[in-house]
């Protein structure tokens, strides 16, 4: 009979279904909730106006409803309060024993809806104190269960809404530590594959690492810039470019290191500043080796003129960078004197007519 009232309900709008939530027959009353639940959020609209009926029963499901579908559109899932707490237990249960014995978790596909709920809401019982003093803790237990499973895309992308809900912005060092924490065990998961779960984390992150960036504690410019190494986001070489001018040399010089993994196109300028402001030699021949990758003319001869100087620890770092830029392999792996000769052998020959070749990506001798 419901099955029959379901089909008849298929072609009614939101508002025609809710009327029948106030209907003497039972059957219409339980296929008009059913229908309404599979409308989901358009549903809503209609559900609020049935929530100001004068019928008590009508008031209580459209309330639930309401409800249910929020679970739904969150948590793909209505969320059962025990069941809830049964999961949320659950998660520290290898922290806090059972009757005196461990029993570690093991997460269920159908837990997945309340995984979500206590990111979002997460629960902290008394007996959890001494071990979860945070909804931190909740949270992260919560993202490394849900991590055991392969989600669909539309329950990442709820999960990936989440995340950048609890986070807090404007980010704080605490808050930036956190998301640290999240984005690590996403990047950490083979089965996290959706690309708009990292998105989100990233964007949120480095909005965060942005603004720790220009703190007055050069101990958090310095997480910052080491963070930022192989962040492989065009937003971070922005953040390292500035930390190369920083006054703590401690913070250009990692700012300098983290740049090793970016194209640095475009970051000539803040690169030339740096290797004519910095003392350190191998700062200096980072720096130049930067430049001369990206087609600077400047930063390759730096390196020939340490590789002409005296000083032997770094006249064996210049050859085996001017091998790497040159793409003249070495002759073996110390960079021996013979290297070092033969590459300055070609540099007398050629230096004058050395060009960059932005095909080749390379320099070569006309």
């Amino acid at each position: 009979m419901i099955a029959l009232v379901l089909v008849a309900l298929l072609a009614q709008g939101p508002r025609d279904v809710a009327r029948d939530l106030g209907s003497d027959d039972y059957a219409k009353r339980e296929a008009a909730s059913r229908e309404l639940e599979e409308m989901g959020t358009i549903a809503i609209p209609a559900l609020e106006e049935a929530e100001k009926s004068d019928d008590p029963e009508v008031r209580e499901r459209a309330s639930e409803l309401i409800e249910g579908i929020r679970q739904i559109a969150a948590y793909g899932g209505r969320i059962v309060p025990e069941e809830m707490e049964e999961i949320a237990e659950s998660l520290f249960a290898n922290v806090i024993p059972r009757d005196g014995r461990v029993e570690p978790y093991e997460p269920q596909p159908a837990d997945l809806p309340c995984l979500l709920a206590l990111i979002a809401h997460p629960s902290l019982p008394a007996e959890w104190k001494p071990v979860a003093p945070d909804a931190r803790a909740v949270r992260l237990h919560a993202l490394e269960a849900i991590s055991h499973f392969r989600l669909s895309e539309a329950n990442e992308s709820r999960l990936a809404r989440l995340l950048e809900e609890v986070l807090p912005s404007p980010m704080t060092p605490t808050a930036h530590e956190e998301a640290s924490e999240f984005l690590a065990l996403v990047e950490a998961s083979h089965v996290l594959e959706h690309p708009g779960l990292r998105a989100a984390l990233r964007r949120r992150l480095l909005a965060g690492l942005e603004e720790i960036s220009r703190s007055t504690e050069a101990g958090l410019r310095l997480e910052v810039a080491g963070d930022l190494y192989a962040w492989g986001d065009d937003g971070a070489t922005g953040i390292l470019a500035r930390l190369l001018d920083d006054g703590d040399p401690n913070v250009a010089h990692r700012a300098l290191a983290s740049l090793w993994a970016y194209d640095v196109a475009g970051l000539e300028p803040a690169l030339r500043r740096h290797l004519r402001a910095t003392l350190d030699e191998s700062d200096r021949l980072l720096a130049a080796h930067l430049l001369a990758r990206s087609g600077d003319f400047g930063g390759l001869a730096v390196l020939f003129r340490a590789l002409a100087g005296e000083d032997l620890p770094l006249r064996n770092d210049a050859c085996r960078r001017l091998s790497a830029i040159l793409r003249r392999p070495l002759a073996s792996d110390d960079a021996s004197r013979a290297d070092a000769e033969a590459l300055l052998s070609w540099w007398a020959e050629n230096g004058e007519i050395v060009h960059w070749d932005p095909t080749l990506a390379r320099f070569v001798a006309r």
